[in-house]
């Protein structure tokens, strides 16, 4: 009887010590996989060419470029309106001379100046001092359409000025007999809003082109 205890006591010393020396073969689980993300694209910095808001950029606030627009040049816009006139005035062939009302469609105001007349007002009135091109207020190909906010207001403003000049300047004693009549440019000077004030003398010197410099021409 005592000589099986101890046989069952070194059977079981036995198999402890080789479970303890024995190494496992089930694989221990590894760290959790995570899922990858994607990482956002990096964004320029604020202020940065473009960047949403930024000067030349197109997403700024109410759709257009943050900042000071840039003034078209001029030399374009006059060529461009030029080519304008000079393809209506081949339309109208032969009827340069009839009343604006009845050669051109939905005409308001200035009815009664002649047709070639008309053209030319619009290029170098209108567009000239507003700094712009025929489609600032008018469908390009349909003219007589009134869907650009700007042929309302600019009909407006022809009424203005025919009774600034017709019934206000007039009225103004002691005005100079040749006083000039008002016009587009008087206010606007080639901007799409009236200029309220004029530049400082200092910034517009500085802004001024250098001239010749003084003193006689170096000899040769």
């Amino acid at each position: 009887m005592r000589s099986l205890r101890f046989t069952l006591v070194a059977l079981l010393a036995a198999g402890c010590q080789s479970a303890q020396t024995t190494p496992s073969t089930t694989a221990s689980p590894g760290p959790a996989t995570q899922p990858t993300t994607a990482q956002p694209a990096p964004q320029p910095p604020a202020g940065a060419a473009g960047a949403p808001g930024a000067p030349g950029a197109s997403g700024g606030p109410g759709g257009a470029a943050a900042g000071p627009r840039r003034r078209p040049d001029p030399r374009q816009l006059e060529a461009g309106r030029t080519n304008v006139v000079r393809q209506l005035l081949a339309q109208i062939a032969g009827r340069e001379n009839e009343p604006a009302g009845k050669v051109f469609k939905n005409v308001k105001v200035l009815n009664d100046m002649p047709a070639a007349q008309f053209l030319q007002l619009m290029n170098e009135q209108y567009g000239r001092s507003l700094g712009m091109n025929c489609g600032g207020c008018h469908v390009p190909g349909q003219w007589e359409k009134d869907e650009r906010p700007n042929k309302t207001v600019a009909r407006g403003m022809q009424q203005m000025v025919h009774r600034l000049n017709g019934e206000v300047l007039p009225r103004i004693p002691q005005i100079d007999a040749d006083f000039e009549k008002v016009n587009c440019g008087t206010c606007h000077k080639g901007n799409g809003h009236p200029m309220g004030m004029l530049p400082h003398p200092d910034s517009a010197a500085a802004a001024a082109p250098a001239g010749p410099p003084a003193g006689p021409p170096p000899g040769r």
